[in-house]
């Protein structure tokens, strides 16, 4: 098998304004080798209840040279910005024979 190249958008460290409140800070850019993607189940993309667009979860397989935290993380794959759900975490080594060890599960909606 051979993966892909992403490019995942970390969030930044958190700053805060001139009245105290807290902002998102600037997203930290990553390239990632080595990503196997897999696109899901495709029969919802032409519903009728979404004439104008599309919203789809797909699962990204991180390999094991990538250990950063995604929560809140989006991948950039193709045309598309994936939003990261939830807070993945790796399988054990010992689980996992092959180079990937961490499925990121991430949604897109167009439209």
């Amino acid at each position: 098998m051979v993966g892909e190249d992403v490019l995942v958008l970390l969030p930044g460290e958190p700053t805060e304004d001139d009245f105290g409140d807290i902002i998102a800070g600037d997203p930290v850019e990553v390239a990632v080798h080595d990503v196997l993607f897999d696109p899901g189940k495709t029969d919802d993309m032409l519903s009728s209840t979404r004439p104008d667009g599309y919203e789809s979860t797909v699962t990204f397989h991180f390999p094991k040279t990538f250990s950063e935290r995604l929560r809140g993380a989006h991948i950039i794959h193709g045309d598309h910005v994936y939003s990261v759900i939830g807070d993945p975490v790796p399988f054990m080594a010992e689980n996992t024979p092959t180079r990937w060890h961490m499925a990121v599960k991430a949604e897109v909606t167009d439209g």
